[in-house]
């Protein structure tokens, strides 16, 4: 969950009554002592400055997708060649800024599958 950093700890305690384990912002070495990831489990990051946005205040789906894979990389939620498998899927079933995906994975610093990054190739003109 991204949230505005002074409403981290409010929203911790929240969650914390709702029932549920929460991390605040956690940094590597607590990550390696302590995480674990359950059905309750709750990661509470900062949110991300010139993030993609969405008239309905909801998260769009580019910025959701690029927030999995760095998150992925960080927690290791599942293996990285599964993680990327499951991003192609979504933005080859879905109808997903790619511009706007690319853009966030930069600033992100993310790496995408290939075949998104030929994808944006392809709708630049790549068949002139």
């Amino acid at each position: 969950m991204y949230t505005d950093s002074d409403f981290i700890p409010n929203t911790a305690e929240f969650l914390k009554n709702e029932g549920y384990s929460v991390y605040q912002n956690p940094d590597k070495s607590e990550i390696e002592k302590r995480f674990k990831i359950d059905t309750n489990t709750v990661i509470i990051l900062p949110s991300i400055s010139k993030q993609p946005e969405n008239p309905d205040h909801c998260a769009p789906v580019e910025k959701l997708l690029v927030d999995f894979l760095m998150e992925n990389r960080r927690f290791k939620i599942m293996d990285q060649p599964e993680a990327e498998e499951v991003v192609k899927n979504a933005v080859f079933s879905a109808r997903i800024n790619i511009s706007g995906l690319l853009s966030y994975a930069k600033r992100r610093k993310i790496v995408l599958p290939n075949t998104i990054n030929q994808l944006q190739q392809n709708t630049q003109g790549g068949d002139g």
